[in-house]
């Protein structure tokens, strides 16, 4: 691969990559707030026993609303009734959080993640008397090439080439040097 470049409409593009898909890529507007023509939602199966596909991780409930109201202090979010505190509003078309709801504060699935220091923007709520359980799929956020899955295409035939067009649509490989 010494020399080569990824390019579209003869001009090279922005990489992202990222650790584990949840099943799909996401297109690349849903988390770094610009719209590129390569990026857009692929399958990317096979990495469902990958080491980080899926985690869950667990707060107690005061430890949630903690978390949140030190970025968001007028979420009104309290400790009791969690589950009728947040709500997943919609998903994007790669499958993860677009928008949730938590105490009167609407924030994207991505911010939501940061917040939380979670895997994915693939999450869903588990409630439970005194605790939350936050279980994600995948791991990154999702833009552009799988690591995992492209070894997964790698292992089973897939050249370099193929694997890059799958992830980075309507692109070309081309001579740098």
């Amino acid at each position: 691969t010494r020399g080569d470049i990824i390019t579209y409409a003869g001009e090279p593009i922005e990489v992202f990559f990222y650790s584990t898909s949840n099943g799909k890529t996401e297109d690349v507007s849903e988390v770094f707030s610009t719209a590129l023509p390569y990026y857009k939602v692929v399958d990317s199966p096979g990495e469902e026993d990958a080491p980080k596909y899926k985690e869950i991780f667990s707060f107690s409930n005061k430890q949630f609303v903690d978390i949140f109201k030190k970025q968001y202090p007028k979420s009104n979010l309290r400790p009791n009734n969690l589950e009728r505190q947040i709500k997943i509003l919609s998903h994007t078309d790669g499958d993860r959080v677009k928008e949730v709801q938590v105490g009167n504060i609407k924030i994207k699935g991505k911010d939501f993640r940061n917040v939380y220091g979670i895997n994915s923007s693939d999450f869903t709520f588990e409630f439970l008397k005194d605790s939350v359980k936050i279980h994600t799929r995948g791991y990154g956020h999702g833009v552009g090439m799988s690591q995992v899955g492209a070894d997964r295409m790698a292992k089973g035939g897939s050249s370099y080439i193929d694997i890059i067009k799958h992830y980075y649509v309507d692109v070309d490989i081309q001579k740098a040097y």
